[in-house]
Parts: C-alpha cells; sequence; structure tokens
C-alpha cells in the first residue's frame, strides 16, 4: 500500500473516531443542560412556594448551587459595632429591623439592605485605617477596600462583601466620610454568615421535588441561592 493511501486511510479512521464521540458527547450534553434546566425551574418553584422569589434569567449558567445559612445575632453584631454598645431595637417587621442611638440610625431589611445615617461619630485620622476596624467588628467580611473622593469634599471607603470566601457580586458596602467623621454607611451587608454548604444538583432535584410535598426546608433562620461569585437575593424567614 502506498504512502498516500495509507494518510487517507488513517485520516478517515480518525474522522469516524470523531464522528463517533460527537454522537456519544453531544446527547449527554443535551441531557445534562436539559436537567439543569428542570432543576432551576424547580428550585424556582420551591421557593416560591415559601413566599421567595428567584430570577432565573439573571443566574449564571452554573449548576453549582450553595446554601448559605445566616444567623439572627449578626444584625445585633452589626448594629452595636456601628452605633455602640447602647444600640437597640427601635422597630422590627418582617422586613426590616431599626436600630438607634445617640450615634445614629442603622435600618436592615431581609434582603440585605444596609443603610445608617451617623450623627454622633468622633473624628478619624485615617478613613481607610478606620473603615477596617469598623468592618472587623461589624463582621463584615470583604477583600479589597477603594477610596473615593467625592466633588463635595468628603470620602467614601467603598468594598464589596465575600460570604465564608464566597465573593458577592452586585453587593458593595460605602462608608462615608465627611470632615473625618462617619456619616452615613449604605449598601448591601448580608449580616451573620455562619455557614456554607455546597448543594449537588441531585440534592438540589431531590429538595424542589419535597417542596411538592409541602414539607417544611431545612431549620435555616434565613435563607440566599448563591452561585460561585454571585448572590441573588432570597431572603426569608424559614416557616
Amino acid at each position: 500500500m502506498s504512502a498516500s493511501r495509507m494518510k487517507n486511510l488513517i485520516l478517515l479512521i480518525l474522522t469516524l473516531c470523531a464522528l463517533g464521540l460527537l454522537c456519544i458527547v453531544v446527547p449527554n450534553r443535551l441531557a445534562q443542560t436539559h436537567e439543569q434546566r428542570q432543576m432551576l425551574q424547580e428550585l424556582k418553584t420551591l421557593y416560591e412556594s415559601y413566599g421567595l422569589s428567584v430570577l432565573l434569567d439573571e443566574l449564571p449558567r452554573s449548576p453549582v448551587l450553595y446554601s448559605v445559612e445566616l444567623s439572627e445575632d449578626g444584625a445585633q453584631t452589626a448594629a452595636q459595632a456601628l452605633l455602640g454598645a447602647k444600640a437597640a431595637p427601635a422597630g422590627e417587621s418582617g422586613f426590616e429591623s431599626t436600630y438607634e442611638s445617640e450615634l445614629g440610625t442603622l435600618h436592615i431589611t431581609r434582603t440585605g439592605g444596609f443603610s445608617a445615617v451617623m450623627t454622633g461619630g468622633s473624628r478619624v485620622r485615617s478613613s481607610e485605617k478606620a473603615a477596617e476596624k469598623l468592618l472587623r467588628a461589624m463582621d463584615f467580611q470583604y477583600q479589597t477596600l477603594t477610596r473615593e473622593q467625592t466633588e463635595t469634599g468628603a470620602v467614601q471607603i467603598r468594598t464589596s462583601q465575600t460570604l465564608l470566601g464566597v465573593p458577592v457580586l452586585g453587593s458593595q458596602l460605602a462608608l462615608s466620610y465627611t470632615d473625618d467623621c462617619l456619616t452615613a454607611v449604605e449598601g448591601t451587608f448580608y449580616t451573620g454568615g455562619s455557614s456554607i454548604t455546597r448543594v449537588s444538583e441531585q440534592e438540589a432535584i431531590s429538595a424542589a421535588r419535597a417542596g411538592r410535598s409541602r414539607r417544611p426546608p431545612p431549620p435555616l433562620t434565613r435563607w440566599r441561592s448563591c452561585w460561585p461569585g454571585v448572590t441573588r437575593s432570597a431572603g426569608s424567614e424559614a416557616r
């Protein structure tokens, strides 16, 4: 057999092997995509059964799901770090909690909203170092801080939260300093992150199916649906 025929035969064999692999891989990939879409839809049904909402179009295309448990004492810790030891609840509803002291007022919502107006803060030498110290006391986990100067001369220290090492994209907290005094804290802060668990696709589907029988979820204080590098609001009291 000539060299050219041998070469053509080898190319033909390789082509047939590639086509065979495609016939195996493509159906498997389509099946995985279908299972993922079914999982997300069933999870949406489960969340809706407990009065929660999930926007599937805004979720990244990843099959990895995390469940994060948030404790109630996290809000009190953040309030006392910001407003002092005398910070006391001034009102609470199913959606929002309010804390007050002589240093200011803080509002925390179940979906991560965090807003404080400070009225009695003391001067600081360095806004960056003061922000670092305050965030540690609030148990706010982060990676980096950025400093910005506003047109009015105020200084803003901005940072994004991480929950047990998982970045929370789209959530930013801004600390505003005027005349070297903290005047406001505004943004998103999921308080009291105490544990994070990776949930497999099968476990997630099983949980969604369990929701059809109206059985209550595990006894978490609050829920958030988290994908790698992203957290979307699904917060509520567990029933």
